[in-house]
């Protein structure tokens, strides 16, 4: 097998199907890629059992074969490569690799192909076209609130995706947090379909699609969700299970709506968290009266107050909420400016765009104390 490919082209596709590998898997296979050089094109797999892409590169192929390399150390040192072109001869009976690139010659160790989990792309029957910016956004503004993948209660560690005929309602909770993105789709090709990713694969598949300029193919086949987009596939396993009615968590009754600048307000609360100590003393007090609002902590090692302007209507309200989980949602949202949605000290906090509906927040409150 022999073939050489830019190395730029290479090391973008290596970074691409890391995404798939783990190093703590106990099968030697799955902590390697898949090579594949057939007809000028060198097509590169991994996956971690609920995780596989594919990704191809074009090469120049004079002996067509394929093997398996363990990628740790094949990208750290392609990673270190000159940006020319990196030559592969590689022994496919004795599985030995040699590697070159201008002055640099490496050999390394390949193993039997025959050992890795074989997977080919899936044609999806029907697919939903996105925006590339438009596809991160539903996935950044939802993924950071799933819950760990410890979660006793495996629904709320992936994000819920409904797709309807007009288009696509993303949701994500754990127990703390939530958040409900929505996006029209002119023509979204799947109707009524329910599913549930896993949060650690989304996370991993926003990196890929953050390497792309290119729109996004999405779809559903054979209880997998699968992404095209550029030269790559992605292909997920779906969690099992009916998702949280996260709509009932969702207050009818509004009493106080505050309208504020996100930026001030987030580095009111990033200084505001700079008291806190610990996991115990972990609270961020907001108080809502008149034109401003008062955010304050207090700690073993010092207090701190500000106030900010704000646009009220409706009653004045004394709440807290646990610092990190409100900083996490405000920093998530571009818009700069905000909507805080109060019914009461007790219920939860809603955070919405001003100037439309794409997406609502949601923050449990703590129990305030003077």
């Amino acid at each position: 097998m022999r073939f050489s490919v830019e190395n730029n082209d290479l090391s973008k596709a290596l970074n691409i199907v890391s995404k798939a590998v783990s190093s703590k898997s106990t099968s030697s296979a799955l902590q390697c890629v898949y090579f594949e050089a057939t007809d000028n094109i060198l097509t590169l797999k991994a996956t971690d059992g609920e995780l596989s892409i594919v990704t191809t590169v074009e090469a120049d192929v004079t002996q067509e074969g394929r093997t398996i390399i363990t990628l740790k150390t094949l990208f750290d040192l392609i990673r270190t490569f000159p940006s020319e072109r990196v030559f592969f001869d590689i022994d496919e009976v004795n599985y030995s690799v040699n590697i070159s690139c201008a002055t640099l010659e490496i050999n390394l160790l390949a193993m039997d192909p025959t050992s890795f989990p074989l997977f080919e792309k899936v044609s999806v029957d029907s697919m939903i076209t996105v925006d590339n910016e438009v596809f991160r956004d539903l996935i950044r503004e939802c993924v950071f609130c799933c819950a760990p993948s410890i979660s006793v209660n495996p629904v709320i560690t992936g994000i819920n995706i409904e797709l309807e005929e007009n288009g696509i309602i993303c949701t994500a909770l754990d127990g703390y947090k939530m958040s409900v993105r929505k996006q029209q789709l002119d023509n979204p090709g799947i109707v009524d379909k329910d599913i549930i990713v896993p949060g650690r694969i989304m996370n991993e598949v926003l990196k890929i699609v953050s390497l792309y300029d290119d729109p996004v193919c999405f779809g559903v086949q054979n209880n997998r969700f699968v992404i095209d987009i550029g030269e790559t596939q992605i292909m997920s396993n779906l969690i099992e299970g009916t998702y949280i009615n996260y709509r009932g968590l969702i207050p009818s009754t509004i009493n106080t709506v505050v309208k504020l600048g996100k930026n001030e307000l987030m580095a009111s609360i990033e200084r505001a968290g700079l008291m806190v100590t610990s996991v115990e003393n972990s609270m961020v007090k907001l108080v809502i009266e008149d034109d401003r609002l008062i955010i304050s902590s207090s700690s073993v090692i010092g207090t701190i107050s500000e106030s900010i302007g704000i646009s009220k209507t409706g009653n004045d309200i004394k709440i807290a909420f646990n610092v990190r989980y409100l900083s996490e949602l405000i920093k998530n949202i571009k818009d700069e400016r905000i909507i805080l949605e109060f019914r009461d000290s007790n219920s939860p906090c809603l955070i919405k765009p001003v100037d439309d509906d794409r997406f609502t927040f949601l923050v449990m409150p703590v129990r305030y104390i003077d």
